[in-house]
């Protein structure tokens, strides 16, 4: 299915539901840096690259003003939203999975962490393709960063993910919901 029936498909299936935003991965666009309105007055942010991989994206409820898009690779976008008081910097994030190389792990990195640098507060999201493991697991300095609720073993890239976190004072936000495993994304 295409990004445009999937993206209509996604606008039906929420009808009335409220929201506000929408991150995506895994959109699949070639356009590097794209803003458009939807025909229901919606707002659509995309940083792609290669047709049919990558791509990262938000869909922005028309309610809501934004500050600036800032499209840093197919891998990483970022968000600004308008606000009184100080900026919210939605972030969204699709890092390359177990068959690619550390180098474009680390690419990917950067490219998030060049974002860190703008002013403001931060909502990290996306998919990424990290394995942080059980809570036994955990060091002291992980504490507040992994809920009870994590699934899966740990890998290299879920020590990365957890030693980024501690770095920037994130935490994992979906390890912490005490949904079924199944129903974490």
């Amino acid at each position: 299915m295409d990004f445009d029936t999937r993206f209509e498909a996604i606008l039906h299936e929420v009808g009335n539901t409220r929201w506000d935003v929408f991150l995506f991965t895994e959109t699949w666009r070639e356009s590097k840096d794209e803003v458009f309105t939807t025909a229901g007055g919606h707002t659509w942010f995309g940083s792609g690259g290669t047709k049919g991989s990558n791509g990262v994206g938000f869909l922005l409820h028309r309610r809501w003003g934004y500050t600036s898009f800032k499209a840093v690779s197919e891998r990483v976008a970022m968000l600004t939203l308008a606000g009184d008081a100080s900026k919210l910097n939605l972030v969204s994030v699709y890092m390359p999975h177990s068959k690619y190389s550390d180098i474009d792990v680390e690419a990917a990195c950067e490219s998030l962490d060049s974002l860190l640098l703008f002013p403001g507060h931060f909502i990290v999201a996306g998919d990424m393709n990290a394995e942080v493991g059980p809570r036994s697991l955990i060091d002291d300095d992980e504490a507040n960063i992994l809920g009870p609720n994590p699934i899966n073993a740990r890998n290299q890239r879920g020590e990365r993910l957890l030693h980024w976190c501690s770095l920037h004072d994130f935490f994992l936000a979906n390890t912490f919901d005490s949904a079924h495993p199944e129903q974490l994304w």
